[in-house]
């Protein structure tokens, strides 16, 4: 009985710290940064633009009461394009910190194997990207009560 006792307070110990130091979203549950503009191009290199070339900029808005540290953004390549990347290193480092409540640009490009496709086959994939990977770092100050 003490026995179990022991495990079920143990368990329960476990759950609230847990729970207690599970990262939250703030309210409303979006993220921190959030995309606030994006702009791209898809064109074309050689001689029949059998290479692709897809350039964004996406605008990314510090949404806290805090600075965050930027580290890098990848993109998430679509299927379709995902297969065609002729560089598969496609992360951005930015290494920047963003004051609560602005924005930062972030550039990119994808080259991309268009051999033997039609531009009626490529428009026909959709989009290169459905969004962005973002590695960040806050500091959270502790509140002192007094």
């Amino acid at each position: 009985m003490k026995t179990n006792l022991r495990l079920g307070a143990a368990l329960l110990l476990i759950v609230l710290l847990t729970s207690a130091c599970a990262p939250t979203l703030p309210p409303g549950g979006k993220s921190l940064l959030q995309i606030s503009g994006m702009f791209s191009s898809l064109g074309g290199e050689g001689a029949n633009n059998e290479i692709g070339v897809y350039s964004y900029t996406v605008i990314l808005t510090n949404r806290s009461g805090l600075p965050i540290n930027l580290k890098s953004v990848t993109p998430e390549v679509q299927g379709a394009f995902a297969s065609r990347l002729l560089n598969t290193a496609i992360e951005v480092t930015v290494e920047k910190a963003i004051p609560a409540g602005e924005s930062i640009e972030v550039n990119g490009e994808l080259r991309l194997d268009f051999k033997d496709l039609t531009k009626q086959q490529i428009t026909d994939m959709g989009e290169p990207v459905a969004g962005f990977d973002l590695i960040s770092q806050s500091y959270l100050p502790l509140s002192k009560t007094e």
